[in-house]
């Protein structure tokens, strides 16, 4: 049976400064080193059964990779423990083994031998892999008059046609348009089914969340979170939107936009609040139930028509639904001291996920439009679970419907 088994896994690499300094440290005295230590990985450890799906996420730089090339034994862990048992299948490199110049069928007997096919066994195979890339017209056509998309794809469906235990894939999600993107998942799924244990590394929060059993979510090499695709995921995007207003400040830290200095600390959000019918912290409710949500900020220095803006995103980074007091001709105090607001949903009309509220306020709607930077910011502060019956469909949202018979 195959699984995967990392028990506290480190992986370190040295850096030397010149091509020389190895040479240097061969004949140096004492035992001299030339090189700097570079930690990639630091203590991982996770398990991966057959049948079972693992998405690495993370920020550029964080391991995912490298992680990627330990599992397909490229890499030697400099510490730990690292057990496989069953065939794997890497696919990191869609472009190793093509020539440009030779045609489909040619590359495809290439790249063939890379995994241990064959010519006459990628034949058996060639009708399905033409199909399944869409690429039958461009059999006899050499690949440098292909896009990179037909490249990707073609050396994709060969891949998916060679039976392993184990398949590793590094943004595999990402090739080609939606259609073929739509095609991979299925594929993915059928993998999936067959008892095939597959580790994927992808950007895509969605994917994730349709096809991941767990999330391994990396940062500067080390494990931050290892669980469901519910959990680690929100964290990841939690993580994202710091990033991004780190760079915001970072860009404009005295915060002058449109040729003026724009106050940033007038307005200060101290307490939202997500209550349910009974006026009680709500962390998990029906669909079809009403909520409220409470904001509690301090004004500063006064402000004329502060805007308050609430968005709530879906677990997998979909934007479910946005408003501000603008839109409801509703408006905000803006005298010094502290203030509370409440937001009354009658309905709460979406279908079983995880969602999280967004607040953010500024000082007027032309600054929420021209500066991009709020007064303050909260980022997926709240979480709610939201439970519904298997009867009132699938997706994001409960639309009322009937049913009725007509005769032709």
């Amino acid at each position: 049976m195959a699984y995967i088994f990392l028990s506290n896994v480190v992986k370190e690499f040295r850096l030397y400064n010149n091509p020389t300094d190895l040479l240097r440290e061969l004949i140096a005295l004492h035992g001299q080193h030339f090189y700097r230590r570079r930690l990639a990985l630091e203590n991982i450890s996770f398990h991966l059964a057959a049948g079972e799906v693992l998405g690495i996420i993370g920020l550029n730089g964080s391991g995912k990779s490298t992680l990627l090339r330990l599992l397909a034994k490229i890499y030697r862990p400099t510490q730990g423990e690292v057990e496989i048992e069953g065939r794997v299948l890497s696919l990191q490199t869609l472009h190793a083994g093509l020539n440009l110049e030779l045609d489909c069928t040619a590359n495809l007997h290439r790249k063939g031998l890379l995994y241990g096919m064959p010519p006459a066994r990628v034949d058996e195979f060639m009708e399905d892999i033409l199909a399944y890339a869409g690429l039958n017209e461009y059999l006899r056509i050499p690949l440098k008059y292909y896009s990179a998309g037909m490249v990707l794809r073609l050396a994709l469906a060969l891949v998916l046609c060679i039976d392993a235990d184990i398949y590793l894939f590094d943004e595999a999600l990402s090739v080609g348009d939606a259609a073929f993107q739509r095609k991979t998942m299925v594929k993915l799924r059928e993998l999936k089914s067959r008892g095939k244990i597959i580790v994927m590394v992808s950007h895509s929060i969605s994917d994730l969340a349709t096809i991941a059993d767990k999330v391994l979510l990396l940062q500067s090499g080390r494990v931050l979170q290892l669980g469901s695709p519910e959990d680690v995921l929100a964290t990841y995007l939690q993580r994202c939107e710091k990033e991004a207003q780190q760079l915001v400040l970072d860009q404009n830290p005295s915060g002058s936009f449109i040729g003026e200095n724009y106050p940033t600390h007038d307005l200060i959000i101290t307490l939202l609040q997500v209550l349910d019918r009974e006026g009680r912290p709500a962390e998990t409710i029906r669909t079809g139930d009403p909520l409220v949500v409470r904001i509690t900020y301090r004004v500063e220095r006064p402000v004329e028509r502060p805007l308050l803006r609430l968005q709530l995103h879906r677990n997998d980074g979909l934007w479910v639904w946005g408003h501000n007091n603008y839109r409801s001709a509703f408006e905000l105090e803006g005298r010094s001291g502290t203030h509370t607001v409440e937001v009354t949903l009658p309905t709460i009309n979406l279908l079983a996920s995880t969602y999280y509220f967004s607040v953010g306020l500024w000082s007027d709607e032309y600054q929420s439009l021209a500066s991009k930077r709020p007064c303050d910011l909260r980022c997926h502060d709240r979480a709610l679970r939201v439970e519904s019956h298997r009867e009132q469909g699938a997706g994001v949202v409960v639309l009322p419907l009937t049913w009725s018979r007509t005769e032709a």
